[in-house]
């Protein structure tokens, strides 16, 4: 989506923002409305793009649903598709395409509420990544980013919660098979062999 963005906007200035939701150009589906906002240095370079994602109550479908199972593509589906089409310029509103939305959406003020939050959820991320040093890697501006050392943090509890953390003394380890020791056999046709008298075919005790 990233791309797209550079692809139809060559020239990206600090203040930018992009209403995106072609299904044909990186997005899941045209229900998922997403804002991107370029990232731009000081000296004018574009950095980071910052993406914000909500799924819409409605899209201006020819039906008063977001998933119409029955269309043969977009054009049957009836949704507004833009293709990183420009919402802001020096952090205003582009009115045309406001006025657009509010018109062919049937919830216009649900779906102004969650534009602003996109919004809103984008610049602070473009602020947040303004303030790190400018490092050409992402691995320099996770450490040089506070506020993507949180994320990073917050990921990982979530994927990791407490619950399902085992002290080291719970963690099973194999156990030595009997004149195996200390070698940590866990074969259990080996195992089955032993026990019933049978000899191993593979390396001797």
């Amino acid at each position: 989506m990233s791309r797209t963005m550079v692809e139809f906007h060559p020239q990206l200035r600090r203040g930018d923002a992009f209403l995106h939701n072609s299904p044909y150009h990186g997005n899941s589906h045209a229900a998922d409305h997403t804002i991107m906002v370029p990232v731009i240095d000081d000296d004018g370079a574009h950095r980071f793009t910052v993406f914000a994602k909500a799924h819409q109550a409605d899209i201006g479908n020819s039906m008063p649903t977001t998933y119409t199972g029955n269309a043969l593509d977009v054009y049957n589906e009836g949704a507004l598709i833009f293709p990183a089409v420009q919402v802001q310029r020096d952090y205003q509103h582009i009115d045309d395409v406001i006025r657009m939305c509010r018109l062919r959406i049937r919830v216009p003020e649900q779906w102004w509420g969650d534009y602003l939050a996109l919004i809103g959820a984008a610049r602070i991320g473009e602020r947040e990544l303004a303030g790190a040093r400018p490092r050409s890697r992402l691995g320099c501006a996770r450490r040089s980013c506070p506020a993507m050392a949180r994320l990073q943090r917050a990921t990982h509890d979530r994927r990791h919660p407490p619950s399902a953390r085992r002290p080291p003394h719970a963690r099973q380890h194999p156990r030595p098979l009997p004149g195996h020791a200390g070698r940590g056999c866990t074969d259990q046709g080996h195992r089955r062999r032993r026990q019933r008298g049978r000899p191993h075919r593979g390396r001797p005790a």
